[in-house]
């Protein structure tokens, strides 16, 4: 990977899934409401991802697959590539941080 290519990827901040989700929702017209009863999940669970205060775990992936017809591996991706992000954006404040 060129060294252009990867600051470039480093630099960005990826998005949190709960953010697509949000997206989708409202592309679908359907409530945090709709999409919890027809994952016979909690609203409270759907409205924390929403919310980005909580991931997407595997069980989620799989059930957001059933109810959105968007695969599992998409959500988990998203996860991951977050997650990521996050860590990667912490371990640069924390070198900057010591380099003071």
């Amino acid at each position: 990977m060129s060294d252009r290519l990867y600051a470039r990827t480093r630099s960005r901040q990826a998005v949190h899934p709960g953010r697509i989700l949000r997206d989708e929702l409202e592309a679908r017209k359907m409530s945090q409401t709709e999409l919890a009863r027809r994952m016979e999940r909690p609203l409270q669970v759907v409205n924390a991802i929403v919310c980005e205060r909580k991931g997407i775990t595997s069980r989620t992936a799989l059930d957001l697959e059933r109810v959105l017809d968007i695969p599992a591996h998409l959500w988990m991706n998203l996860q991951s590539n977050h997650e990521l992000s996050v860590r990667r954006l912490a371990d640069q404040q924390r070198v900057e941080a010591e380099a003071d």
